[in-house]
């Protein structure tokens, strides 16, 4: 895990997270810490922050930290946010001294050796999610009817139902897409029908495999 870097085109939006962080109680951190430090070989970083976070803008914004900094990158990271500070008026500071050193006693609790080896094992395995292909990033469904007109378009005679799913994805190069297909319902029920049957596998999947490896994406096994 390299350390992050002073300044670049990343560092607003490092800063606006590490303002986040520096407003969650200490109490709070400590306790995803030790819930990090125990995990298993690989965890569902969100899933297990989020236990302790309800707000899901705060709680992305920790998973994100927690997922690149380590113990070498916190003095550097320190370092960014006083210069940062130092550049306002004393009375002016967006960061109080008690914010900074509340944000130091966080980024230290959360950058320890058994924690990295979590993430690093954690972004190993996700990474194998996207290597080989696109990434699903949502999936929506709309339905409507088609009009079926008379001849002389002067009438509808029937209609036809219909069903418009949209795949969003990510590309193995970070770009993102969507694709979308238009389904009678006997083909709705033929995917539902393959989805089932998929699913059905990966239940057996998991549970003859559950018992001698752990899950790599951190989720429990269904």
């Amino acid at each position: 895990m390299t350390n992050l870097p002073v300044q670049n085109d990343e560092s607003p939006q490092l800063l606006r997270d590490l303002l986040m962080l520096a407003s969650v109680p200490h109490d709070t951190i400590v306790a995803i810490a030790n819930d990090l430090g125990r995990a298993p070989q690989f965890v569902a970083l969100e899933k297990l922050i989020g236990q302790h976070i309800d707000d899901a803008a705060l709680m992305a914004a920790v998973a994100k930290l927690v997922s690149n900094i380590n113990m070498g990158s916190v003095p550097t990271i320190t370092q960014m946010v006083q210069t940062w500070r130092e550049s306002f008026a004393s009375d002016k500071k967006p960061l109080s001294e008690e914010g900074f050193d509340l944000l130091k006693k966080n980024l230290e609790a959360l950058a320890t050796p058994a924690i990295e080896e979590v993430i690093r094992k954690t972004r190993k395995a996700t990474a194998l999610l996207t290597a080989t292909g696109n990434e699903v990033t949502g999936l929506t469904f709309i339905c409507d009817a088609r009009p079926v007109y008379n001849e002389e378009r002067t009438d509808i005679e029937g209609y036809v139902p219909l069903a418009t799913m949209k795949v969003y994805f990510d590309r193995p190069n970070e770009q993102q897409d969507v694709i979308e297909f238009t389904m009678t319902p006997v083909e709705v029920d033929a995917i539902i029908d393959r989805a089932m049957k998929a699913r059905e596998k990966l239940n057996v999947m998991q549970n003859k495999f559950s018992g001698w490896l752990p899950n790599g994406t951190g989720e429990d096994v269904q």
